[in-house]
């Protein structure tokens, strides 16, 4: 058995339990275990530790930013039970616009998640006009989420509309919210009966970032549907194969 000076995990929780007041040495020390739990596809383990980490932190930025990290873990960990609340403790305290944002886009997948698209795609595509002003990037993140909330209510219309408004804002950007916009922007136009035009932006995404087979698992699922419908089989078995093991690491003890 690994001891606890080799084991990140096991190292953050004993240092935790002598922790009596916050301590941002201790608090980041947890949060690097749950950087590490978060790299090895155990969402779980990685939200206890954010979690606490912001207990422990003493700066109250910090201690949001924490918050929202273990919030979207335990998002991905299936257990919005505990995602919810901690949501309500970041949303009284957060100023950082960015954050906010973060936890908008986390509400609205929390709605999808319960099976409520619908509600999840009116909220995202309100929080995106809000801010796509200011924070263009944010606002791409929250259009491609609620095109994606759209498909399963049934909506191609309204997915199409919101993924054009996210590749729009997300040019303006690049990085990994323009290959979200591409992916969500591609997935749209073979919902609306375009599948030769996607192609392209397929192809685009391959010369771009790579996205996290966890946190972006919709996207990608929704890669293996594009590239199915363009025959790209392989590609398509590729990618599938990656979701699947990654799905598998997420979920063993």
């Amino acid at each position: 058995a690994a001891s606890i000076a080799d084991d990140p995990m096991r190292r953050a929780a004993h240092v935790a339990q002598g922790a009596a007041a916050p301590d941002e040495e201790i608090a980041a020390a947890i949060e690097a275990a749950a950087r590490e739990a978060r790299r090895r596809q155990a969402p779980s383990a990685a939200a206890r530790a954010w979690e606490e980490s912001a207990r422990l932190t003493p700066d109250p930025a910090a201690r949001v930013r924490r918050l929202v990290a273990a919030a979207e873990a335990y998002q991905l960990a299936g257990r919005l039970d505990r995602a919810d609340p901690i949501l309500d403790e970041a949303e009284r305290a957060a100023t950082d616009p960015s954050l906010r944002s973060q936890i908008r886009l986390l509400r609205g997948r929390a709605e999808l998640f319960r099976g409520a698209p619908h509600q999840a795609h009116a909220l995202l595509v309100e929080q995106a006009r809000m801010i796509a002003g200011e924070e263009p990037g944010q606002a791409a993140a929250l259009f491609a989420e609620a095109s994606m909330a759209a498909m399963p209510a049934g909506e191609a219309r309204l997915a199409f509309d919101a993924a054009r408004q996210a590749l729009e804002l997300a040019r303006e950007t690049g990085g990994p919210e323009e290959v979200r916009a591409t992916l969500a922007y591609a997935n749209a136009l073979v919902i609306v009966g375009a599948a030769a035009e996607a192609s392209g932006y397929i192809e685009r995404v391959a010369s771009l970032e790579s996205l996290d087979p966890m946190e972006d698992a919709m996207l990608l699922q929704a890669e293996v549907g594009i590239r199915s419908v363009l025959c790209q089989f392989e590609e398509a078995r590729a990618l599938g194969e990656r979701l699947v093991a990654t799905a598998r690491a997420a979920s063993a003890p």
